[in-house]
């Protein structure tokens, strides 16, 4: 086992001193953990000093780092556009050819992990996870290349899981219509 640290660089995400001037079509967006979900949705702002130091790249992974839940995301970028993140997570960026960054999301979402990461956090009413105890997370040691299939299998069933849930969605639609032709049809029945 090898420490998160030792495979990862550890980021905190930007603290904010006041409240956000959203902006239409602003320079940067700004990913919190309301539109972690859809992060196509995160509002925009203008420019701040020192900004380049907090921009997101593609396969960088956020994990909120305030609150109960432990939320791992990995990020897929669209080109040309600028992200930052609130302080409430932390960036890790997997560092060197020996990380694969989709293993490492996989990993941090997995039970082992998320059991030690709630174990890590303090606080009375609110739960936080310092960047130190995430720094000292034990991350499995394995070569590069079961990483990759570990990552593409973890990818694939994200994918199912998606797909049912869509499935699922649409064949309630179905059959809420279904339902209401029946309803319509026996009330015209009286």
């Amino acid at each position: 086992m090898q420490k998160l640290n030792q495979v990862s660089s550890i980021l905190s995400g930007y603290t904010f001193r006041d409240s956000l001037d959203y902006m239409e079509d602003g320079p940067i967006h700004v990913i919190q953990p309301k539109n972690l979900k859809l992060i196509s949705d995160a509002p925009c702002i203008d420019l701040f000093q020192n900004y380049e130091k907090y921009l997101l790249s593609d396969g960088d992974i956020l994990i909120t780092i305030k609150g109960s839940a432990n939320t791992v995301t990995q990020l897929t970028l669209p080109d040309k556009t600028k992200y930052v993140c609130s302080a409430a997570f932390a960036v890790i960026r997997p560092s060197g050819l020996k990380t694969c960054s989709t293993f490492l999301s996989w990993y941090l979402q997995c039970e082992t992990a998320q059991e030690t990461l709630r174990a890590m956090q303090k606080g009375t009413t609110v739960q936080n996870l310092s960047l130190k105890d995430l720094q000292n997370l034990p991350i499995p040691s394995l070569p590069l290349h079961i990483q990759q299939t570990i990552g593409e299998l973890a990818n694939l069933e994200q994918q199912r899981i998606s797909i049912l849930q869509d499935l699922a969605s649409k064949r309630k639609t179905l059959l809420d219509h279904e339902l209401m032709k029946l309803v319509k049809a026996g009330g015209q029945n009286e």
